[in-house]
């Protein structure tokens, strides 16, 4: 596994550079939203049911989003998805009364949900605890560190104005994300054959 620590060393041997250690932290702070933002790791995905709301509106409710959320898979109401609408449009759905939930919308930190309270199950992306001196690691550290490495590496040359390593270090970023990315989808589907057609 490699932790914080063992990643800004890497980082600075890589990069052949001694004088930036007040910079790693901005560095791995960056690769990781470039790596969250691409990495599609089903380890990542959570379910999750909403339980607290609040009453906007007759008929239009508030969920708390959970910490660390990431990006919306599909929301179900009484074991049915549930279409996604424009905030205006939930506020029409929601006057026009009913009892089950029809539609969604995300408003800054909240799902909301009309016409009705029925709690609805969540499927999203939780992002991973960013890491720092105090969050030594997380899942992306322990299974693909180079996916930090490199993107740390692109932005410390990005930093020092080196434009070839840079683009050598988002090569290498970009080759080692498509292998995660692979490993990632042969997890999510398995090792099942194809199915011929007949």
């Amino acid at each position: 596994m490699a932790d914080y620590a063992t990643l800004t060393s890497w980082i600075k041997s890589f990069s052949h550079r001694e004088d930036l250690d007040d910079k790693m932290a901005m560095f791995l702070e960056l690769a990781h939203n470039d790596i969250v933002q691409r990495l599609d790791w089903q380890a990542m995905e959570r379910e999750e049911t909403l339980s607290t709301s609040r009453l906007i509106e007759a008929q239009l409710y508030a969920y708390e989003l959970p910490d660390r959320f990431f990006q919306l898979r599909s929301v179900w109401v009484n074991g049915r998805p549930i279409p996604f609408r424009e905030p205006g449009r939930l506020r029409t759905i929601a006057e026009s009364g009913g009892g089950e939930a029809l539609a969604y919308s995300i408003v800054g930190e909240e799902l909301w949900l009309a016409p009705g309270a029925t709690p609805p199950l969540i499927v999203y992306r939780k992002a991973p605890a960013k890491l720092d001196a105090g969050q030594v690691a997380n899942e992306i550290s322990a299974f693909f560190p180079n996916l930090y490495l490199y993107s740390g590496l692109a932005h410390l040359h990005r930093y020092v104005q080196d434009g070839e390593e840079e683009q050598k270090a988002w090569d290498l970023f970009n080759r080692e994300m498509a292998e995660a990315n692979r490993i990632a989808s042969r997890q999510r589907t398995g090792s099942t054959p194809a199915m011929e057609a007949v």
